[in-house]
């Protein structure tokens, strides 16, 4: 790889699938798979099998080395602290408030200590997003 990050992961965590993507820096789809939300009774347990989810897509692209961040979508997202506050739709998350970003960022900071899970990502991505959401 030449050492640059050039891709992105991507999280839709629905009420009852969690789908991980993983972008180019154009918005392009390279990567991605799924497991069932509410498989899990804890955070933790999802936050695991999320992690056991990423590996592969992350291989496939050249590695953690090779992501820039993270991003997550989410029920009840707390955008400022990166946590679901109380998701009623989500078992392991209805009644409590979940450090979701915090927990994947601990995840992956033991994979490389240089990926940012909790800042914005680069430009790139963040304006091919936009283009895309807001047609």
């Amino acid at each position: 790889m030449n050492g640059q990050k050039n891709y992105a992961i991507g999280v839709d965590l629905g009420g009852t699938n969690t789908v991980f993507g993983i972008v180019d820096a154009q918005g392009n789809i390279v990567a991605q798979n799924s497991i069932k939300t509410q498989a899990y009774s804890t955070a933790e347990e999802f936050v695991e099998a999320g992690m056991a989810c990423l590996q592969p897509l992350m291989d496939q692209v050249g590695g953690i080395d090779s992501i820039a961040g993270m991003g997550i979508g989410a029920p009840n997202a707390n955008y400022y602290s990166g946590a679901i506050e109380t998701a009623p739709n989500i078992a392991w998350a209805h009644d409590t408030v979940v450090p979701l970003a915090k927990m994947f960022s601990e995840k992956l900071s033991t994979l490389n200590s240089q990926l940012s899970t909790l800042n914005p990502l680069p430009r790139p991505y963040d304006q091919r997003c936009q283009r895309r959401c807001n047609g």
